[in-house]
């Protein structure tokens, strides 16, 4: 079975608002005519590049993104197929059925970037710094949101981690911005 690796980069980066993350449209127009798909910067390896490598230069090639930390300890890798012309697809116009699927690894490093600058290659047409939940909302793969699910857990705070866990877990609604903590019970003097 053929196999592709890729590798990209999750940004984000701080602001008055709270953390923001990058998220960039490919200027590929769907079958509807509509542009459909929200990613992060991400591409191919090269001949004998590493994921790291490969990832630094797709953030530049992508994004145009040069100054920024690389997070230590974060790496998850993303596993999903995708359809390529198989020898007849030239022929079909294209049709999903005339395509192999290609069995795609995508390693995901984490970013801090102190720049809202963002200069888009020819593969993309817009991008936005999106909250946690909007940019979850907008990637278009179920895999890359459980990429970023896994970046924000990574940077926040061990006891949130914990919280956020078993807010996802249970459904519940929304946890509120600020702490309600209960009524502390005084014993009054007798």
């Amino acid at each position: 079975m053929p196999v592709e690796r890729s590798a990209g980069i999750i940004f984000f980066r701080s602001t008055p608002q709270g953390r923001k993350y990058l998220v960039i449209r490919s200027s590929y127009h769907g079958e509807d005519g509509k542009h459909n798909f929200w990613d992060f910067p991400k591409g191919l390896l090269e001949k004998d590049e590493d994921g790291m490598a490969a990832a630094k230069r797709e953030a530049v090639e992508e994004a145009g993104i040069k100054d920024y930390e690389i997070i230590s300890d974060f790496k998850e890798t993303v596993r999903y197929f995708v359809r390529r012309p198989s020898g007849r697809a030239s022929l079909s116009a294209g049709r999903d059925r005339d395509k192999k699927a290609v069995l795609k690894f995508v390693a995901m490093f984490l970013a801090e970037t102190k720049t809202d600058t963002v200069k888009l290659s020819w593969e993309h047409d817009t991008y936005e710094w999106l909250p946690y939940e909007e940019a979850k909302e907008r990637l278009s793969r179920k895999e890359m949101q459980t990429a970023l699910l896994k970046a924000e857990e990574f940077i926040l705070p061990k006891k949130y981690t914990r919280l956020l866990k078993k807010y996802r877990a249970e459904e519940l609604q929304p946890m509120p911005t600020s702490r309600v903590w209960p009524e502390k019970r005084m014993r009054r003097g007798r």
